[in-house]
């Protein structure tokens, strides 16, 4: 589940991607209502390029800094392996 705002940013959805292992899965993240309209995806081995062993989800978004004009880029990367 990917959570935006959660600081009160102001989030400029459009601008969002999201790659793993290198390919992009930007597709992959739809709203789900059950987590108040956040993106949400399941990585499967036969929808994504998630494989055996180490995996390197990065996602990107860019947004305004509350209290400013000052617009800002996240980046976020997460590290994980999955096992047989």
């Amino acid at each position: 589940v990917v959570k935006f705002a959660a600081n009160g940013e102001s989030v400029n959805r459009t601008t969002f991607k999201a790659t793993l292992n290198q390919k992009d899965v930007t597709s992959l993240f739809v709203p789900d209502t059950t987590y108040g309209g956040d993106l949400i995806a399941q990585f499967t081995f036969q929808n994504s390029p998630l494989v055996i062993g180490r995996n390197v989800l990065i996602t990107t978004v860019d947004g305004t800094v509350p209290d400013t004009t000052r617009t800002a880029s996240d980046v976020d990367r997460v590290t994980f392996d999955v096992q047989n």
